[in-house]
């Protein structure tokens, strides 16, 4: 370990702690806000093939209620680790205001998946940055990549996006080989769940036949515009159970209200378009928004196919919560963008 990478750990320990402590000593529902689905990854256990993602319900069943703790602590670890990663103190910074913003506060609070899944998610792209700077951090990216895939089915749809690497690291065939095993990994993990789980959706709820355009077009409505999402950045939603939990559970942070313009993302791609008209080239950060964009926007066209087809259940807010945390780190990569050149 050299001396940059010392420096990187003791900082993100050094923020850690600090957030930490104020998070846990203050924060509702710090004993873990149970939901129905909590208690159904619960009875799962340590049954890794009993149909639901295996990641979460062997850490909660492990662990308990108490699981709330260190998801909060993982949380701030990976997201001010990414930040760092992504756009050095200032990046670190900014992930830490945003991780305890009322947009994902509530997840940490809550015993599901989601709070992991952002985590990992988070530390994924980290240790993407730390891949290409020192190639020796292969095997770690690969670990997290695999485990973010296992603790929400949804997300093995996003994984390919993940290869971005590709185009600046040495390693590229272990990359490769690494996202192919992990796709069907957990494709082999859904074959299970679709033989042991029923249907969510009741049989014969089937709404009227839609194009594939408008498919696209509620994708990028979910992926752009606010006001046709129920739960959006910064926006405290009263309505449903988990967006009703989650706002009960981040009320003390409201004057942390973020923007909840998913606009802001169209402006932000002018920056690597412009970046590859001035140099004919991408720098990391401009590749991170890119691919960060499309890999929110095939997130959302997942969601809209899977709305189109069944109704009176919606995971929209689940699902898309993935965006957000997307949308977060887009905006950190833009401080630093040209800073790692191809």
């Amino acid at each position: 370990m050299n001396i940059t990478e010392i420096k990187i750990i003791t900082i993100i320990i050094i923020a850690v702690t600090v957030f930490a402590l104020i998070w846990i000593s203050v924060i509702p529902g710090a004993g873990g806000v149970w939901q129905h689905d909590s208690g159904v990854y619960d009875q799962q256990g340590y049954n890794i093939f009993g149909g639901w993602p295996p990641v979460y319900p062997f850490l909660l069943h492990l662990i308990g209620r108490k699981i709330v703790t260190p998801q909060i602590i993982f949380a701030i670890i990976s997201w001010c680790f990414a930040g760092y990663m992504l756009a050095g103190l200032p990046g670190m910074i900014l992930a830490g205001v945003f991780v305890v913003s009322p947009r994902f506060a509530g997840w940490h609070s809550m015993c599901l998946t989601e709070s992991v899944s952002l985590s990992l998610a988070a530390t994924t792209l980290g240790l993407s940055v730390m891949m290409i700077r020192w190639k020796n951090w292969w095997i770690p990216w690969a670990v997290s990549l695999v485990l973010f895939s296992l603790t929400r089915y949804s997300n093995v749809f996003i994984i390919p996006f993940f290869a971005w690497p590709l185009f600046f690291c040495k390693c590229k065939l272990k990359v490769i080989v690494t996202i192919i095993i992990t796709i069907l990994l957990t494709s082999l993990f859904i074959s299970n769940f679709r033989k042991n789980i029923k249907p969510i959706s009741e049989p014969g709820k089937f709404t009227e036949e839609v194009s594939l355009m408008e498919t696209h077009l509620q994708a990028a409505t979910y992926l752009l515009d606010p006001a046709k999402r129920p739960y959006f950045l910064g926006a405290l939603c009263k309505t449903d159970t988990y967006p009703c939990s989650l706002s009960e559970s981040s009320q003390w942070l409201g004057w942390l209200e973020l923007p909840g313009q998913g606009y802001l993302w169209l402006i932000m791609l002018l920056f690597p378009i412009s970046d590859i008209v001035r140099r004919r080239k991408l720098s990391i950060g401009s590749t991170v928004i890119i691919v960060l964009c499309l890999a929110s926007y095939t997130q959302c066209l997942v969601n809209a196919a899977y709305d189109s087809i069944a109704t009176g259940h919606t995971e929209v807010y689940r699902h898309l919560s993935i965006c957000d945390c997307f949308f977060v780190f887009s905006l950190i990569a833009l401080i630093r963008r040209n800073k790692w050149n191809i």
